[in-house]
């Protein structure tokens, strides 16, 4: 059978390199392993993390931390690993022009500093830095954004955010003079060129970040790495249900995983059953016909909006029907017991569907 399928996005860094030659390979696991910039397009594109939070494109994607902070305040399904492909100071990411009149930190209160977004990971890295290394009140300066959030940002009370115009670009009104600073993880080309009107902040951005790091012992973490939460949920059911139900097929599951009820079934006790008892333990049966190549099939498919406090609810619903699919078989058989209606007739219920209720009306297709 062939490997599961997965795309991961990632940005072209040294250490990415393996994944992208092909010398790192998962067992069980075939990655379509694409190279999507962030602010610049690489082989596969740019806009990586708005193509993730916004779009769900990718299975696993090299992720900004502070945009999956939000992510997660909002209930959006994602979860990260503490992998952090990475790292930035602020210090050496923050650019002025020469003629502002900024000589240090302090000059910035009252400016106009732009930014990618207000959320990307540098912008809040660079305002906590701001506040807490050099005393500089953040919210006193005037923000210009390039683009919008990848995760809708509500509005600040008290904080100036002005978004550009389409076709204005922040390098470019750094050098003339219609913006005094910029701070972002990828400066424009008129800050890296050299010369011309726009210089460092820090004078020694260098000497300035290994202060930072003396004082803190931290080097600041930019991005990590975020999946998919139906990826993650699926394979963490089949995990948690591995023994207890037959699994036809061991490799690793997309956004779903398929079980059979061939251990069920040496007590009488076939998919049906087990799907109809999962109704007194307050669940939605899982489909039962499909995939047809797998007889008595369990398709449990947990998509993205269930928590894995609710996945561990269902794991133990499961494991206790198993149980009484092994000791009192016919607790099982003769589900589901807490419903008004108990079991239909599954072929007049297909064949001469009722879809208006009226009194009695269910007793027609109830066994």
């Amino acid at each position: 059978m062939a490997d599961l399928r997965l795309s991961m996005a990632l940005s072209h860094y040294d250490r990415h390199i393996p994944f992208f030659d092909g010398s790192v390979q998962v067992e069980g696991v075939s990655l379509q392993v694409l190279e999507v910039g962030q602010s610049s397009p690489l082989k596969h594109g740019q806009d990586r993390h708005e193509r993730m939070l916004q779009k769900g494109e990718f299975d696993i994607c090299e992720l900004s931390l502070s945009n999956y902070l939000v992510a997660k305040s909002r209930g959006m399904p994602f979860t990260a690993i503490p992998v952090f492909p990475r790292r930035l100071f602020s210090m050496s990411q923050m650019w002025v022009n020469s003629h502002s009149g900024i000589s240090s930190p302090q000059d910035l209160v009252g400016k106009k500093v732009g930014l990618s977004t207000f959320q990307t990971t540098l912008s809040v890295l660079a305002k906590g830095d701001l506040h807490a290394e050099y005393g500089v009140p953040w919210r006193k300066i005037d923000w210009y954004i390039s683009k919008d959030e990848a995760v809708p940002l509500r509005p600040l009370e008290g904080v100036n955010l002005q978004l550009l115009k389409p076709g204005q670009k922040l390098g470019a009104m750094l050098e003339q003079g219609e913006i005094d600073a910029i701070m972002m993880p990828h400066p424009p080309k008129e800050a890296l060129r050299g010369g011309g009107n726009i210089r460092r902040l820090f004078a020694d951005p260098k000497a300035e970040e290994s202060k930072y790091f003396r004082k803190n012992g931290y080097y600041p973490i930019m991005h990590l790495i975020a999946f998919r939460d139906a990826v993650l949920n699926a394979n963490y059911i089949r995990k948690g249900l591995e023994g207890v139900f037959d699994l036809p097929y061991s490799l690793p599951s997309l956004h779903e995983v398929v079980f059979s009820d061939a251990i069920q079934r040496r007590n009488g006790v076939n998919t049906m059953d087990i799907a109809k008892r999962l109704i007194d333990y307050g669940f939605h049966p899982y489909t039962t016909a499909f995939p047809l190549i797998v007889p008595g099939a369990l398709m449990i498919e947990p998509t993205e909006s269930e928590s894995k406090e609710e996945c561990d609810l269902f794991i133990e619903a499961m494991k206790s029907i198993a149980e009484e699919a092994a000791q009192t078989p016919d607790i099982v058989k003769t589900a589901p017991h807490t419903t008004r209606v108990r079991r239909l007739d599954e072929v007049a219920a297909a064949r001469k569907p009722i879809l208006r209720w009226t009194s009695g009306a269910a007793a027609k297709v109830a066994r």
